[in-house]
């Protein structure tokens, strides 16, 4: 009897380490997004410096030469563009402290299995849970859980960190994006374009799954992009993504500067295509662009 009384603690510890490591995450991620917030505002305070600065160079070359005048209205709008930037950067570091923030909340009462975190949303995103109601991502919805979907719209855009923070991922519009029930860190793709990046652990892998294809990744980074039709994309940035048919009979390695298209004719056990060499500087970089929320 003491021995079962002692393994019961032990137990209902075990039985807490998932929630109390997901815990640890959301509060370091916190505490990283808030420091990038000073960051920022220290940013947008400079910014707004070299502005005044550059209005007062204006009044004082008014008189000046042309030359002078051109240079110094030149200064002044490169000043106000960077102004406008950083204040961008502003905003995006509020929303998504604030977001972070009420998820840590959530957490502390114990009501919300959280799986990945945005951190920065433009233009239509919701959420459809499990019951298939719907939330807009953000304050309503500031998390996925298990059984959610995430749909982004026309002018769709989100940036997530995931799965306790070893995938980020930047969700592209028109597209529609999955977490599977379970544990297992893993993504259904309906349809559309993200990035992801999953950081290096020999003990847990990534997998994607399309209408056509499974991707199994382990520390690298990747694009896929999936037709409502099925044919599928995925393109390798960094480290090497293992690919196989959607019924796991035929797998191909795909290495960064490689891209794999699958024809959604593609039939089950058949040879998948040869990767492709691609000169990654000539992509149309679409998730680095940072444009007003």
């Amino acid at each position: 009897m003491r021995l079962l009384a002692a393994a019961i603690p032990v137990c209902t510890l075990m039985a807490q380490t998932p929630d109390l490591d997901r815990k640890l995450w959301v509060q370091n991620l916190l505490v990283k997004l808030e420091k990038q917030r000073y960051e920022v505002l220290v940013q947008v305070k400079a910014a707004e410096e070299r502005v005044a600065r550059n209005q007062d160079l204006v009044s004082r070359t008014a008189a000046g030469t042309h030359e002078a005048q051109a240079t110094a209205r030149q200064a002044l709008a490169a000043s106000r563009t960077a102004l406008d930037k950083r204040r961008l950067q502003q905003v995006k570091a509020e929303g998504a402290v604030v977001r972070v923030q009420q998820a840590l909340q959530l957490l502390g009462t114990g009501t919300a299995p959280i799986r990945a975190l945005p951190l920065a949303i433009q233009g239509e995103a919701f959420v459809v849970t499990k019951d298939g109601s719907h939330h807009a991502l953000g304050m309503d919805r500031p998390w996925l859980e298990p059984g959610d979907r995430l749909v982004t719209g026309p002018t769709g855009r989100v940036e997530l960190e995931a799965f306790d923070g070893q995938a980020t991922l930047v969700v592209g519009p028109e597209t529609r994006l999955t977490i599977p029930q379970g544990d297992e860190p893993s993504l259904q793709s309906e349809y559309g374009k993200f990035i992801g990046k999953w950081k290096a652990r020999a003990d847990r892998k990534f997998t994607v799954r399309t209408q056509t294809i499974v991707l199994a990744v382990r520390g690298t980074r990747f694009l896929v992009e999936a037709r409502p039709q099925g044919n599928v994309t995925c393109l390798v940035l960094e480290g090497t993504v293992d690919v196989s048919d959607r019924e796991g009979k035929v797998s191909r390695p795909v290495t960064a500067g490689q891209r794999l298209r699958i024809p959604s004719t593609h039939v089950p056990g058949q040879p998948l295509p040869e990767p492709e060499a691609v000169d990654i500087k000539t992509l149309d970089r679409w998730w680095d662009r940072e444009e007003a929320p």
